[in-house]
């Protein structure tokens, strides 16, 4: 294997590491500053929009650990696509010998494999990151109409 191609992958790596460390650090500061604020005030009221300051910082939390994981998941897709491409090209020569036919379309089948699940699994990891980001704005919503019926009755 090429040096070129691990040296990618390594500064991919650093390079997705050093991004979302900042982004994990800020979002993992944002929600201990809303959720030591709502707990230590006095009375609770979800109108005064603590409740949804706290429920908003929980959500960016998980959403940055989603985002991580799925630029994570990125990263490994490149690599892996382009080690099977390269793979490839240096078996092509002799896949038309009757013993290394077989291997060959076992490795293209292999390597197609992988890029149809990898891509399946971006776009429902991409459907359920929003779908939970939409969740806990809707469940705000939901829970200040409760409330608000609540004291009214």
């Amino acid at each position: 294997m090429p040096f070129s191609l691990i040296n990618r992958a390594i500064g991919d790596c650093l390079e997705t590491l050093h991004y979302h460390s900042r982004n994990l650090h800020g979002a993992r500061r944002e929600a201990c500053r809303t959720w030591l604020a709502a707990w230590s005030s006095e009375a609770v009221d979800l109108g005064d929009g603590r409740f949804d300051g706290s429920l908003l910082a929980g959500a960016s939390l998980w959403q940055a650990q989603a985002d991580a994981q799925r630029d994570w998941r990125r990263v490994a897709d490149r690599f892996v696509d382009e080690y099977g491409h390269r793979l490839l090209e240096q078996w092509r020569p002799g896949c038309d010998h009757p013993t290394l036919a077989p291997w060959f379309t076992a490795l293209q089948v292999g390597h197609v494999s992988y890029g149809t699940l990898s891509r399946l699994t971006r776009q429902v990891g991409y459907f359920a990151a929003t779908r939970v980001a939409c969740a806990a704005v809707s469940a705000s919503k939901d829970a200040r109409r409760a409330w608000h019926s609540h004291r009214h009755c």
